[in-house]
C-alpha cells in the first residue's frame, strides 16, 4: 500500500491531547515506512463545539426546486460570513431571519459520541435544534488574518469566512454536524 494516511488516536483520558499519526510508505517496503506522532492540543475524536455563533439571512439564492443557498452575516463578529445550502422544502428561510448556528463533532450533550438514553428520552444536542446535517470539512483556505472552512452535506456545500476562526481546532476531513434553529427576538 501506497500513499499518505492520517489518523486521530484518542488520549486514554480526557485530560491528555489526542495524538496525530502521519503514516507515509514508500513503495510499499516495510523498511521504508515512516510514522511520526505528536499531540494536538484540546482536539479529540469527541471534542464537542467547535464553532458557534449567530446570524443573520441577508440574502437567498434559489439554485434548484428544494435547495437554497443562504448568504448570512455574523451578530456576534462581524467579519463572520456563512454561505450555506439547505434544504428549504424541509426547513423554509426567509431574508432578515435570525439562525443559531452549531458546527460540532459529537450530538451527545455532554460531548460524547453517542448520546445517553435513558427511560426513554434522550439527553442531545438535536433536541434543541430543529435542522442538522452530517458532513466533511474538505477544504481550509486562508492567511493569517483570515480563515475560509469549507464542508460538503453530501452535496449540501457551506462556506465559513472570517478572521475570528483562526484559533478554531479544525482539519481536513474531520466530520461535523451543523445544528440550526431560528430565533425569534
Amino acid at each position: 500500500m501506497s500513499g499518505r494516511r492520517t489518523s486521530l488516536e484518542e488520549p486514554s483520558s480526557s485530560e491528555e491531547d489526542a495524538e496525530l499519526t502521519l503514516y507515509h510508505d514508500n513503495k510499499g517496503s516495510l523498511e521504508d515506512n515512516c510514522r511520526i506522532s505528536f499531540p494536538v492540543r484540546g482536539l479529540t475524536k469527541s471534542s464537542g463545539p467547535v464553532f458557534e455563533s449567530f446570524f443573520q439571512i441577508k440574502d437567498i439564492e434559489k439554485k434548484f426546486e428544494r435547495v437554497s443557498r443562504l448568504f448570512c452575516e455574523g451578530e456576534n463578529f462581524n467579519k463572520i460570513q456563512l454561505i450555506l445550502d439547505i434544504n428549504t422544502q424541509l426547513y423554509p428561510m426567509n431574508v432578515g431571519d435570525n439562525i443559531h448556528f452549531l458546527l460540532t463533532t459529537t450530538l451527545g450533550a455532554d460531548h460524547e459520541d453517542f448520546p445517553t438514553v435513558t427511560d426513554g428520552a434522550t439527553s442531545s444536542l438535536a433536541d434543541t435544534f430543529q435542522y442538522i446535517m452530517y458532513g466533511k470539512i474538505y477544504r481550509l483556505e486562508g492567511a493569517e488574518d483570515s480563515l475560509s472552512v469549507y464542508v460538503s452535506f453530501g452535496g449540501l456545500l457551506m462556506r465559513l469566512k472570517g478572521n475570528n476562526l483562526q484559533g478554531l481546532m479544525m482539519m481536513m476531513d474531520m466530520n461535523v454536524y451543523l445544528l440550526l434553529k431560528k430565533m425569534t427576538y
